[in-house]
């Protein structure tokens, strides 16, 4: 079983597969795989990636935290 998650950019999606992936005991990838028991995480990844993957989940996140969390992403070390 392979699992998604889709969403865009600054929704967690990789803390999200991280953690399903650990509890899970899958391996976690933030990129290409056909090969079973992978939690992938990147956008459009259920339609570029895996497109006939187990399990598809998306993700969404309020544009203001998305906005504040790329933010400290870029500007954390200042």
């Amino acid at each position: 079983m392979n699992i998604t998650i889709d969403s865009l950019c600054v929704s967690e999606k990789s803390v999200v597969g991280r953690l399903l992936a650990k509890q899970l005991g899958f391996m976690f990838v933030n990129t290409f795989t056909s090969s079973k028991e992978f939690v992938v995480a990147g956008r459009n990844a259920s339609i570029n990636i895996i497109p006939d993957t187990d399990i598809k989940i998306v993700l969404t996140a309020n544009l203001t935290i998305r906005i504040a969390r790329r933010y400290l992403e870029n500007y954390d070390d200042y």
